[in-house]
């Protein structure tokens, strides 16, 4: 453990909620800020405080020695925005939860929620350099959500909130307690897969030694969409492979080489080439025509030729998505 001291902020009320570490021993923190003196790091998602007297989330990125900002970003609109926890996968995606109180907040288009009661939680992904939003939902009923109790993500990128609630939280069939039990507050857990509408998430990921691959989205699969891609984390650092596009899923999965293909190749296969960085993470561009609208596709990510933690050659792969284009 290296000894380390800094400050962010210099201005009004400003407090850090969660602390995690990345791979490559940089620090991240996440929490709420009034100032206005945003620290000097371009190139943020929201790089200034929102215009307005209220609380603002963040997360910023430190070097391991707290010397040095590398990435700074505010994540806020016209009322109270708190971040209470945050997480960082393998290859630096961050993901934050917390709670959103009064005026409309950033979402993205797809999102589970855009809009909700006055008193909501929040989740949020982010890119590894906090530049882009990869995904952001309020997540509440037409009452009070309040403060986020607990927030993780397992291996397959999905997360997991806790909260309370006085009454209207979404709840999906089959829920334990699908009404409000009354009393005060009641507990609410939470998942969310973290795809947009027009995303769906089809089988299992073969794992590499860093665990499974979970394929994401970098934005809702619209038609004549500019910012649409896929990224995947825990890929074999530095690793060459495809990303696979399909037009239809396979019904059972097609066994190479032990991995589990999920992609029908008899229906026409694309191979996209892809390279991972050295944590991991890999993102490819793909242009939707402005045409495609309602059109079907299947994208799969896979490594082959890798050795698998010394077990010889063999093929790691993500799991899928099955995308309806918006």
């Amino acid at each position: 453990m290296k000894p380390a001291k800094g400050q962010l902020f210099s201005g009004r009320e400003d407090g850090i909620e969660a602390v995690a570490l990345g791979q490559n021993e940089d620090v991240y923190v996440a929490g709420y800020s009034k100032s206005t003196n945003t620290p000097t790091v371009p190139g943020g998602f929201q790089p200034t405080h929102a215009p307005t007297v209220w609380e603002d989330a963040f997360v910023a990125r430190l070097n391991s020695t707290g010397t040095q900002l590398l990435a700074f970003t505010f994540f806020g609109g016209n009322g109270i925005e708190h971040a209470y926890d945050l997480h960082v996968d393998p290859s630096g995606v961050v993901s934050i939860g917390g709670y959103v109180e009064g005026g409309p907040m950033p979402t993205t288009p797809g999102a589970f929620q855009v809009t909700s009661g006055y008193a909501d939680l929040f989740a949020a992904r982010f890119s590894p350099s906090l530049s882009r939003l990869f995904y952001a939902t309020r997540l509440g009923g037409p009452s009070l959500e309040f403060r986020l109790a607990g927030f993780a993500v397992d291996p397959t990128g999905n997360g997991v909130l806790g909260g309370s609630s006085v009454g209207g939280f979404p709840v999906t069939p089959g829920a334990a307690l699908p009404n409000y039990a009354g009393g005060q507050t009641d507990g609410t857990v939470s998942v969310l897969d973290f795809l947009p509408r027009g995303a769906q998430r089809y089988g299992v990921s073969t794992p590499a030694c860093s665990g499974p691959i979970p394929i994401h989205v970098t934005a809702m699969p619209a038609a004549g969409a500019s910012n649409f891609g896929f990224y995947c984390t825990a890929a074999p650092p530095l690793a060459s492979g495809w990303l696979l596009i399909g037009r239809s899923g396979a019904p059972v999965p097609i066994q190479v080489l032990g991995a589990k293909l999920w992609i029908d190749p008899s229906r026409g296969l694309s191979r996209l080439p892809v390279t991972a960085n050295a944590l991991g993470y890999v993102e490819r561009p793909v242009t939707i025509p402005t045409s495609a609208q309602g059109e079907h596709f299947v994208a799969q990510f896979v490594f082959p030729g890798l050795t698998h933690c010394g077990a010889g050659w063999g093929i790691a792969a993500s799991d899928a998505l099955k995308i309806t284009v918006q």
